[in-house]
Formats: structure tokens, C-alpha cells, sequence
């Protein structure tokens, strides 16, 4: 909370500034992909990102030359969880284990600094390129979680084969990390459409056993598609 207060502060400050542009934005991720984390050889997560992910930001600006922008973004970004690794191990003849774990996804708030620069209009839509530069607060959504089945041979019958679940789950942390965009759009009647191209840096802290504790980078990249209103004060 005092992070989103913090926030708040610094961008009602650029916004009692005169000629403030206020910026409202909602959007959707196109494709989501997070660094694959291995350890051991073991794969526990997919690159793509299983769940529908958004964002909501609000932006303040004011043009410090013309046809440039300069402000503060802070924003609050859903992201799914990683699409579930599937791990295959044989033991012997008729006999596997089948391992599928579920490595769950992050919030982030970043608190930005937004560069925004102004093309000459055509026919009243402004084309714009813009790039965000900041840091992002992460926090994770769940645990690992781990399910698997051990298929084996019944004893006095090795053509009749006996499935044993089990299940387990491994606490996560998510640190704090970089934040950037750069992407392009255009304003139509205070209007706005734009494609960014995002990244989250994040490393996935994973707790093993009270002994052991992995550290794995956990970036989160993707392309957004966002909309938006202008305000001007």
C-alpha cells in the first residue's frame, strides 16, 4: 500500500502542473511468455503464459517541447500463470513416473517514467511513439505446486499396471525488478490505441526444503494491447 501511495503522490504532483495530460489505460497481453526455469535438468515451467493477462495504468504528462512528453505511469499488471511443465522419468521396465508441475504467475505494480513523442495529425488520428523506463514492485500469486503418478507393474501380474498419485507444493517468492516498454499507437478525439512491447524483470525464489533454496531469473515479456482516454487539465 505504501508503494501505491507513493505512487499516487508523485503523479498528483506532475498532475497540479499546468497543462497536464492525464492518461487512463486498460489492456491485454497478446503473448505472455516468462523465463523457463530448469534445475537439475527438470523443466518447471513453459515458456507461454496459460491464463488471460491485463493491465490497468493511468499516466501524467506535460509537454516539455514540442510534440514531446514527459511524465510518470504507475500501473497494475495481472500476469497468468506459466503453462504447466509435463516431466517424463522411466525407472525400469514398466515403470514411469509422470511429473506435471504448475509454476504460478506474478502481480506487478511498476512506477514509470513515460517518454511520449507527437506526430503531425492525419486526418485528426496523431500517430505517437512512447517508452516507459521504471521499477517493478512484484508479488506472487501461489505456490508450486507439484502432482505426479508412479505407474509400476502389480507384483504377481506384470501386465497389470498399478497407479499411485501424490502430490506436494513448494513455496515462491518473487523480488522486485526492472520494468520497460517501448511500442507505438495514435490518438483519435482524446482516444488512444497502442501495441507496447513490455518486459517485468523477476527472479523466482523457490524453497526446496528447509535446507536447499533455488534463485531462477522469472522475467515476464509480451506485447500489450491497450486503450485509453485523455484528459486535459
Amino acid at each position: 500500500m505504501k508503494k501505491v501511495l507513493f505512487g499516487l503522490f508523485a503523479l498528483s504532483t506532475v498532475a497540479m502542473a499546468a497543462e497536464t495530460n492525464l492518461y487512463l489505460r486498460a489492456g491485454a497481453d497478446l503473448n505472455g511468455e516468462y523465463d523457463v526455469i530448469n534445475y537439475e535438468g527438470t523443466k518447471v515451467n513453459k515458456d507461454e503464459a496459460d491464463d488471460f493477462s491485463w493491465e490497468i495504468a493511468v499516466e501524467a504528462t506535460r509537454e516539455i517541447y514540442p510534440k514531446v512528453e514527459l511524465g510518470l505511469g504507475l500501473a497494475y499488471q495481472k500476469h497468468g500463470d506459466a503453462k504447466s511443465a509435463f516431466n517424463h522419468e522411466v525407472y525400469g521396465e514398466n515403470e514411469w513416473d509422470d511429473t506435471t508441475l504448475e509454476m504460478p504467475g506474478y502481480t506487478s505494480i511498476p512506477l514509470y517514467v513515460v517518454a511520449k513523442y507527437n506526430f503531425d495529425a492525419i486526418n485528426n488520428f496523431v500517430p505517437y511513439v512512447k517508452a516507459n523506463l521504471g521499477y517493478s514492485f512484484n508479488d506472487e500469486d501461489g505456490d508450486l505446486k507439484v502432482h505426479g503418478t508412479i505407474n509400476e507393474p502389480f507384483e504377481n501380474d506384470p501386465d497389470y499396471i498399478v497407479t499411485e498419485e501424490w502430490g506436494g507444493k513448494a513455496d515462491v517468492k518473487i523480488e522486485n525488478g526492472l520494468y520497460y516498454g517501448i511500442g507505438a499507437g495514435f490518438e483519435y478525439n482524446n482516444f488512444t490505441m497502442d501495441l507496447m512491447y513490455q518486459v517485468n524483470q523477476a527472479e523466482a525464489e523457490i524453497t526446496l526444503d528447509e535446507n536447499e533454496k533455488i534463485k531462477k531469473d522469472y522475467d515476464y515479456s509480451r506485447v500489450t494491447l491497450s486503450f485509453g482516454y485523455k484528459f486535459n487539465f
